[in-house]
């Protein structure tokens, strides 16, 4: 998927955060209830990603669901733990050659404080501890001709901010519209295999992730 650039991710992300915000009565929040959000997420890595043995890598974005459960801990203050499955495909080399595809799972849990209401649309603001996981990179035959056998991307924990909007709509309030934007630091250690060596680096995540979707207060 082609990678799209820092300043479109934080247009969508404008978009999905004033897309949400009509102006009319405070929004409520009570303590205790439980909710579940089914968003559609952009994630897209905005890091210099890093070098294998002098080599760049980069990773390339995708537009992936995500789901979250979360708990209003108190009028204010809620709790978030997120997850997403995607496919990203993962460049390396100057010119660049996709090495292949790796699956990768995100767990992230956030704590939002709400900030600000704008008519409806409460306004929170938070922080974010994430753990991702990754398979093995699936190898393409074009990097496999290059003598690339293996590539391996190991587990990595990050660290960010998230800003989060929610506007009920419905007679009863416990539907709503959710916007998250999101910013994670930190990236994974990656092993390349060839046929003569094997290098290994460090590399840059560095997710923006823009999501948006709908809610349930249960």
């Amino acid at each position: 998927m082609r990678r799209l650039t820092l300043r479109s991710t934080l247009w969508i992300g404008a978009i999905a955060l004033i897309g949400v915000m009509p102006s009319t009565v405070q929004a409520q929040a009570e303590t205790g209830r439980w909710s579940l959000d089914v968003q559609a997420a952009v994630f897209n890595p905005v890091g210099l990603d890093g070098s294998i043995g002098g080599a760049k890598v980069d990773y390339l974005g995708a537009t992936v669901p995500q789901v979250e459960v979360g708990v209003q801990v108190s009028e204010r203050f809620r709790m978030g733990l997120s997850v997403m499955l995607a496919n990203i495909d993962v460049q390396g080399g100057d010119p660049a050659v996709t090495l292949g595809d790796v699956d990768m799972s995100l767990f992230q849990l956030s704590g939002t404080y709400h900030a600000w209401t704008l008519g409806e649309t409460a306004i929170s603001l938070g922080g974010v501890i994430a753990r991702a996981g990754f398979e093995d990179i699936d190898i393409t035959p074009a990097a496999n001709s290059f003598g690339v056998t293996r590539g391996r991307v190991g587990d990595a924990t990050l660290y960010g901010f998230i800003v989060r909007t929610d506007t009920p709509f419905g007679q009863s309030g416990d539907w709503y519209f959710t916007s998250q934007l999101r910013y994670l630091l930190g990236g994974p250690d990656m092993v390349i295999s060839t046929s003569s060596t094997t290098l290994s680096g460090g590399t840059d995540l560095n997710p923006l992730i823009v999501s948006l979707g709908v809610g349930f207060r249960y």
